[in-house]
């Protein structure tokens, strides 16, 4: 879980730093979370390890 924190706070970085066109803080934030998101859905990685989370 921690590399997928990592993965959208590097997302979200380099979204505030270029500053892409109609991308405001919410949209950044929003962006790097789904980008992630469709990481984990892509890999498979996380639902094995959510059963054991939870």
């Amino acid at each position: 879980m921690c590399f997928l924190c990592l993965f959208s706070f590097v997302v979200f970085f380099f979204c505030m730093v270029y500053r892409i066109p109609g991308f405001g803080d919410k949209q950044c934030l929003f962006f790097s979370w789904v980008l992630s998101f469709k990481l984990v859905l892509r890999t498979g990685f996380g639902s094995h390890k959510k059963q054991k989370l939870w």
